[in-house]
């Protein structure tokens, strides 16, 4: 008698520890689930290029030629302005506002791939391409129109891709003031298949399946003192203003790019004129 109660008492408890194990994994399921979404999604890209040049718009109004001139000089990043037009409801380009000169965002997209043509990346030389976006208000309407142009693009993003795709080569990143608020206006599922937010950690959301596993997470910072310690402390994971490790482009460094490239940067701005010293610069780090 006192060996089967031994038994049963033995067998309730290995019960009672089952049960305990798939309440916990359930538990931290539902803490994923909240986190992602319920739902990761996948990145695959080419290499990166050395370090970024990245063009950046001038105030003045900016016009399609303005991106041919950017593409035709080779650079791997472009920087786009956007606004929704009140006077028809358009997702336009433009750095301080919307007017009826704006190009669209839709025409700006149709020049970059009009510019890649048949090739797997934007310059056919298999280096990643990154389409800059910032948002110039915190408007649910504006990021709307602006997920709404790239769904219809999904196909050559590299956040769209499925496991067993092959890498795409442009990937669309959202800057500026309002990346969080732009990222939180969605459901983590949808807009991950569309961009990557500035400053957002991404580690639970999206599997990344670029070769070597090249970092997708991005973050940008002004150019100032202590520079180099701020890209190092982003790259290694232990900045204090951003959680997860990032890819850095510095901003407003003009004459000091040297510096912005001696900081390890990866992505340094150019404006029009600055294109050419920039690549000139990156191309002695070789």
């Amino acid at each position: 008698m006192k060996t089967i109660r031994l038994i049963m008492f033995v067998t309730g408890m290995i019960i009672l520890l089952l049960v305990l194990a798939v309440q916990c994994a359930a538990v931290e399921s539902e803490g994923l689930s909240k986190r992602s979404g319920g739902s990761t999604t996948h990145i695959r890209e080419f290499h990166h290029p050395r370090v970024v040049v990245h063009w950046h718009p001038s105030s003045k109004q900016l016009t399609l030629d303005d991106v041919r001139f950017a593409l035709d000089h080779k650079v791997h990043a472009v920087e786009l302005d956007v606004h929704v037009r009140a006077s028809d409801g358009m997702v336009v380009c433009n750095h301080d506002r919307a007017t009826a000169e704006s190009p669209t965002l839709e025409s700006a997209i149709e020049t970059i791939l009009a510019h890649e043509g048949k090739s797997a990346t934007v310059h056919a030389d298999g280096w990643q391409f990154f389409l800059v976006l910032e948002p110039k208000e915190n408007s649910p309407a504006l990021f709307d129109c602006i997920a709404e142009t790239l769904q219809r693009h999904s196909n050559i993003l590299s956040t769209s891709v499925s496991k067993g795709d092959a890498p795409r080569g442009i990937t669309v990143v959202i800057t500026g003031s309002y990346p969080r608020e732009f990222y939180s206006h969605f459901k983590p599922e949808q807009i991950n298949r569309l961009c990557i937010a500035e400053t957002h950690d991404y580690s639970d959301e999206i599997v990344n399946l670029s070769p070597g596993r090249t970092q997708f997470q991005w973050v940008s910072i002004r150019y100032g003192k202590d520079i180099v310690s701020r890209v190092r402390s982003l790259h290694d994971g232990t900045d204090t203003g951003a959680k997860g490790r990032f890819n850095v482009r510095i901003w407003d460094g003009h004459a000091a790019m040297s510096e912005c490239l001696a900081a390890g940067a990866d992505s340094v701005n150019a404006d029009r004129d600055e294109i050419v010293t920039l690549q000139e610069l990156i191309a002695r780090l070789r």
